[in-house]
């Protein structure tokens, strides 16, 4: 158990916004109608399940943080870059429901009203996806407290900062994950058989043994020990030096063979600099009287509680933070 932070540090949330949307959207909309459930929709027509759940799912998230200087949801965009270099890249992901458009188009820009009448900041750049732009505050603002919101574990890759912590929704117990910690969430995976992963090591692993959630292909058949084990290398230049000494003739010439795989992989797993982030932000206006009347008069939600969000006053001085 550590301390971080101190009477003067801004604590920032930082919070993976399509990782909460879709969770909200599958358990209030995709569900319900699977259920036979109806479903509820604004004055427009759409759909504002999604809506509802986002913020209901928030509000829990911060309540449990308490603490906190500003918040900041980021929106994905469509990596260029990552395309240019794999266009299979993603390509496995897909939402099995009519009423996704709803979440791309007006449903989305409705979210984003509530969220800034709460006191939330918007970050959104068409051709970045979140993380990047994630990464990018991070970077901008390495005095800070970074409090992560989201299930991905590509966010570990930023916990070789002592001063950035994630929150993981799946994680019931919903405590800051740090360096150490992370260790141990990849320990669990698979029923505790997959070995543990530093976050200076994510990247390299990753560009190795591939990533089926990103759809990112690395070398078929590959042992995850041995590629966690060369994942220690942190970076391709040090994996090659690594590889010219390696005892197991097999796995150096097997990794060699595919260096031009695990290169490209590892541009793919890597986080792309934003260098406006503050540019691509809608500021919060913050009025919970407008969010509740909005909520109510045009998107027929009525029954939402704001009390986690209440503590988003941009506090200038907040306790120490125990991790």
């Amino acid at each position: 158990m550590r301390l971080i932070g101190g009477s003067e540090t801004q604590r920032f949330v930082l919070v993976d916004g399509n990782n909460i949307l879709h969770k909200a959207h599958y358990v209030y909309e995709t569900l319900v109608s699977r259920s036979g459930g109806v479903l509820t929709t604004s004055k427009d027509g759409f759909n504002t399940g999604t809506i509802y759940g986002f913020v209901k799912m928030l509000n829990s998230y911060l309540k449990k943080i308490k603490h906190y200087s500003k918040v900041y949801v980021f929106f994905d965009g469509v990596s260029g870059v990552r395309r240019s270099l794999d266009p299979e890249y993603k390509s496995n992901r897909n939402i099995d429901d009519k009423s996704v458009s709803s979440i791309n188009t007006s449903g989305l820009d409705a979210l984003k009203e509530v969220l800034r009448l709460l006191g939330v900041n918007i970050c959104y750049d068409p051709w970045f996806e979140s993380d990047d732009l994630i990464y990018s505050f991070c970077v901008e603002h390495p005095q800070s407290i970074r409090m992560i919101i989201s299930d991905d574990k590509d966010f570990f890759q930023l916990l070789t900062d002592p001063r950035i912590v994630v929150y993981r929704p799946c994680d019931h117990e919903f405590s800051p994950i740090d360096a150490e910690k992370s260790e141990s969430v990849w320990g669990k995976i698979n029923q505790g058989k997959h070995p543990p992963i530093s976050p200076g090591a994510v990247r390299l692993f990753k560009s190795i043994c591939g990533d089926p959630s990103d759809n990112i292909k690395g070398i078929k058949g590959f042992r995850k020990s041995i590629g966690a084990d060369l994942a220690k290398s942190m970076d391709i230049d040090g994996l090659k030096v690594r590889l010219a000494n390696y005892p197991d003739v097999k796995v150096r010439d097997q990794v060699l063979s595919h260096m031009d795989v695990v290169s490209r992989n590892f541009s793919l797993a890597g986080f792309y600099r934003h260098d406006n982030v503050q540019g691509v932000t809608l500021t919060a206006k913050r009025s919970l009287s407008e969010a509740r009347n909005y909520l109510q008069e045009y998107l027929s939600i009525y029954d939402l509680s704001f009390d986690g969000f209440n503590s988003n006053v941009n506090i200038p001085a907040v306790p120490v933070m125990e991790v």
